[in-house]
């Protein structure tokens, strides 16, 4: 596992803070302050990039986590989509309009999240 200096980590005149304490001082007097700013408010940023930390509320840890959860939380949407749309053909025959209507939402709702995550 890494580690870094707990976050989160922002930028303020020249200087990368974290919890306001000085860990860098970026300022640069040969660049443009434009090119200064942007490089500065990336390295900022590095902690939230999803990597493997001892720190288990490290937002990076956090997003590692969340992207290793994906492919398992999509294969669940995948399941439970088939299973809404055997469920609206027996819904559509067998029940009432609003439980369709409920099932139907439901159906698009997952039917997005897949698609979305899926481009």
């Amino acid at each position: 596992m890494s580690q870094h200096t707990a976050g989160p980590w922002r930028y303020s005149d020249g200087l990368i803070l974290a919890k306001n304490t000085k860990i860098a001082d970026y300022s640069q007097p040969y660049m443009p302050f434009a090119e200064e700013d942007a490089n500065a408010r990336l390295i900022a940023a590095a902690t939230t990039a999803p990597h493997e930390c001892d720190d288990p509320t490290c937002s990076g840890a956090i997003n590692k986590r969340k992207l290793d959860a994906f492919p398992e939380l999509l294969e669940a949407c995948k399941a439970a989509k088939q299973a809404i749309a055997n469920a609206i053909s027996f819904v559509n025959d067998e029940a009432s309009p609003t439980a369709s209507t409920e099932i139907s939402a439901l159906f698009a709702q997952l039917y997005a999240a897949i698609a979305k995550a899926t481009e």
